[in-house]
């Protein structure tokens, strides 16, 4: 089966950052990030049936960014 997962920044500070992300880029679903050690929570999920597949391909995406000190305003998980 294969995944693609659509991530655009929703808002950032100095100690966080926000993502929504989305299936479809229709629904969307929204994850928080502490950038001081990776951390990640999804604070709403995706509403699709396999909403918490798409969670950690999503969660996966950013954390591959965190650990470049990167943050960007969009990126995407394809498989």
């Amino acid at each position: 089966m294969a995944f693609y997962v659509f991530l655009c920044k929703e808002k950032e500070d100095d100690t966080s950052v926000v993502y929504c992300f989305s299936p479809d880029e229709k629904l969307f679903g929204r994850l928080w990030l502490d950038k001081s050690n990776g951390e990640i929570k999804e604070m709403e999920p995706v509403p699709t049936n396999n909403s918490q597949a798409v969670f950690l391909r999503a969660a996966i995406k950013i954390r591959q960014h965190w650990k470049q000190g990167k943050f960007p305003e969009k990126t995407c998980w394809a498989s």
